[in-house]
């Protein structure tokens, strides 16, 4: 007898501990669950805020171009970077009727809008139009020889042949031609560490040194001389690193006008200077680049766009790509 009661109360007891463990798990599992879709609701409201935050940024560079016209420059609004911030901060604004608005203490955003400009880019290694009988694409005539001589610069200072320009314009001069040719296309690299694919003897090292002075865009720009660091300066327009510097100094002060101001006093520094032509160096921005981090918890999405402006009676933008991370070299204080 003393038997089966011992029995039945160790089965009673597997019972309840297996019934525990069976219900732990449920428990564990639902909480696993639920905190997936916690997860999943705060990553699509903060894909909304940076979506809301592009929208804004199209805004502030539009608005510039109503204010500035065809001159961009570092002291203007656009190019400030803003640090960490909740986003309280921009959201308490009181409504007509004297309520406050909802807002999120939890939520911090940071971003910052750069000069894609301020690079030296390789698109413009070749010259280009727009062929209505291609359906608009953008079709290459010839190579940018003075952009040749340019990107040669900046080759030798990253440890490069530069006699290696030539070949990169020739395979972007290749990888755009008009449609239907029977000669085969190559393909057309589509960002900097492309690159690989005609430099195939180029090393990490150089790589990242090279996208920290150019960049990759839809079509030929100048260099802005009022965003370029002062080794693009030194690099692309054949100048001394001191004087480069000394233009910096001089833009800190107040920003070139036009192209003639800086050409000007590059002269009177080097008499035998070669000016560089104005499609090459510009003092106007048609690309940025947006940053932006949202952070909510423990969660973090940093992410980038591309942006096109182009003056007209609207001022238009477009997004023309968004990617998570941010491209190499691109980075900025407080994200």
């Amino acid at each position: 007898m003393r038997r089966e009661r011992g029995a039945a109360i160790l089965a009673a007891l597997l019972v309840v501990v297996l019934a525990t463990t069976i219900v732990a798990g449920l428990m564990a599992s639902q909480e696993i669950r639920l905190k997936s879709l916690d997860n999943q609701r705060l990553r699509d409201q903060m894909n909304w805020l940076s979506e809301g935050a592009l929208d804004w940024v199209r805004l502030i560079l539009k608005e510039d171009l109503y204010q500035t016209k065809a001159v961009d420059h570092l002291g203007e609004v656009w190019a400030i970077p803003i640090s960490e911030t909740s986003l309280a901060d921009f959201l308490k604004t009181r409504a007509l009727s004297g309520t406050m608005f909802s807002y999120d203490e939890e939520t911090f955003f940071a971003g910052h809008i750069v000069d894609a400009n301020a690079r030296f880019n390789l698109t413009s290694l070749i010259d280009t139009v727009n062929d209505p009988r291609q359906g608009g694409f953008l079709i290459a005539t010839k190579i940018n020889l003075e952009a040749v001589n340019m990107f040669a610069r900046i080759l030798l200072h990253v440890g490069l042949d530069p006699q290696l320009s030539m070949p990169v314009a020739q395979w972007l001069l290749n990888s755009h031609r008009p449609l239907g040719e029977e000669q085969d296309m190559p393909l057309p690299i589509l960002s900097v560490p492309d690159l690989r694919v005609i430099i195939p003897s180029i090393s990490d090292s150089q790589l990242a040194a090279l996208e920290q002075l150019v960049v990759l865009l839809p079509r030929p720009t100048p260099i802005n001389i009022n965003t370029a660091s002062a080794r693009v300066l030194s690099l692309t327009l054949g100048i001394p690193i001191e004087l480069a510097q000394q233009l910096i100094n001089d833009r800190q002060q107040k920003y070139f006008v036009d192209y003639a101001s800086i050409a000007s006093r590059i002269k009177a520094s080097i008499p035998a200077w070669t000016p560089v032509t104005q499609r090459n160096v510009d003092v106007k921005t048609d690309y940025f680049f947006v940053l932006e981090q949202l952070r909510k918890r423990e969660l973090i999405i940093r992410r980038f766009a591309l942006i096109s402006r182009i003056q007209s009676i609207n001022n238009a933008t477009q997004v023309l790509h968004v990617g998570n991370g941010y491209p190499l070299g691109l980075t900025f204080d407080g994200v």
